[in-house]
């Protein structure tokens, strides 16, 4: 989708969601984002995203629509990161799938767990250079929230399992979004899984995308669905707007790590 384009379908959802401007344009200007050159790789490459998730990420109620494939926050993060490459005249090209589904939970031995549907195993198939892991939501069901010991060993063993990848990848926790309506008890449900990701990341020295507190703030309502939980379309391009802005201000990371991972792997040696 062409920068001009994408901007004049998602005008309306930034405006909607109180967003002056794609964040990762304003927050990163083009001379500070890096290219593949300064990264001592003189041949364009395209790095690849895939976003890990539940309903959330799946976008199931746009799914249903179908509009899942224009506002879902990684259709729309798609979006912003050509509109980046367009405007900044990168030879960094991005291509980002959506490898959520809905009713999942990261535990597991689980019914519906994450670790054992079809979408977790076309994301390890598609070793991506960034892995982006929204999961925990569906832990927090009162089917499964006395088996919540089970949260913190099974998304380290996550984490590790998607570092194990042949692509040696990036791998970025988020923070699941709060439950702004009653009961409080499920808000403070979501605090309790976000602790323990918290915890885990700080041990596996990963960053954090903290859709928490994005999102924690009563005024921020009308980013939500009904339900309280499931971002809508203008909620979902506050997503999105959020993982740009920290794509582009860590793409040097992501960068080196890739081309250093792969050269080790065909024995070549570019600094």
């Amino acid at each position: 989708m062409k920068r001009r384009e994408f901007l004049e379908l998602n005008s309306a959802a930034i405006a909607a969601a109180g967003l002056s401007s794609i964040g990762m344009q304003t927050a990163v200007t083009a001379d500070e984002a890096p290219t593949l050159a300064e990264a001592g790789k003189p041949a364009p490459r395209t790095l690849k995203i895939a976003c890990l998730g539940d309903s959330i990420t799946e976008a199931s109620s746009l799914k249903q629509r179908g509009l899942d494939k224009t506002w879902s926050y990684p259709a729309q993060l798609q979006g912003m990161l050509d509109a980046f490459v367009e405007n900044k005249g990168s030879r960094v090209r991005f291509e980002v799938r959506n490898f959520g589904v809905g009713s999942h939970t990261l535990m597991k031995g689980t019914t519906r767990s994450y670790w054992n549907s079809g979408q977790f195993r076309a994301a390890i198939a598609y070793e991506a250079d960034l892995y982006i892991v929204m999961l925990g939501t569906n832990d927090t069901g009162k089917q499964w929230w006395g088996r919540r010991d089970r949260i913190e060993p099974d998304y380290e063993a996550l984490i590790g399992t998607l570092r194990e990848i042949k692509s040696k990848p990036v791998v970025w926790p988020c923070l699941i979004s709060p439950c702004l309506l009653p009961p409080a008890q499920d808000d403070l449900k979501v605090q309790t899984v976000n602790t323990v990701i918290q915890r885990v990341a700080k041990r596996q020295n990963a960053r954090i995308i903290d859709f928490y507190s994005v999102f924690h703030d009563e005024s921020k309502l009308h980013l939500f669905r009904r339900d309280g939980f499931h971002p809508n379309r203008y909620g979902h391009t506050v997503m999105a707007d959020t993982v740009a802005t920290k794509v582009v201000k860590h793409l040097d990371e992501i960068i080196n790590r890739s081309i250093r991972d792969k050269n080790q792997r065909t024995g070549t040696d570019n600094p």
